[in-house]
């Protein structure tokens, strides 16, 4: 989505009723204004999605923590997994539905690295672990 798109949508359905009744922001919404004139066609940040604009600035040096939830769309050298116990993830009282939910936030952490991938667990890995490395098995008796 363009970051342009994105921005007038925030305003027009939080900030603008936030601005509108608060003086005190004012000078939040003077900054949010340029922004927002700096995100249209033709200028400085035009260009950019809501994606490449959350990344801008970000240091490479750095550590970034997310959640799985927030993870979607994100793209990382390296993904770091821990607590993924047997009977955790997914939980052991999960239902149908719950289980499917919780192996797509799994495979949205697990596709998110570029390079590589690491699966934590302290004793028993949890399903998908397994999953995953009975394909890796597979893959490589197949190589």
């Amino acid at each position: 989505m363009a970051l342009r798109t994105w921005l007038a949508g925030m305003e027009k359905c939080f900030l603008k009723q936030a601005f509108d009744a608060d003086p005190t922001l004012s000078e939040e919404a003077a900054q949010f204004r340029a922004l927002r004139g700096l995100s249209a066609h033709g200028k400085a940040l035009g260009h950019l999605t809501v994606s490449t604009f959350s990344n801008h600035g970000r240091d490479p040096g750095r550590l970034f923590l997310t959640t799985l939830y927030s993870a979607k769309g994100l793209e990382c050298n390296a993904v770091i997994m821990p607590g993924l116990e047997h009977g955790q993830v997914p939980r052991a009282d999960n239902n149908a539905e719950q289980q499917a939910e919780a192996r797509r936030l799994f495979y949205v952490g697990l596709t998110r690295a570029r390079h590589q991938v690491h699966l934590m667990y302290a004793t028993t890995p949890s399903v998908f672990v397994e999953a995953v490395q009975d394909s890796l098995g597979e893959a490589g008796e197949s190589a």
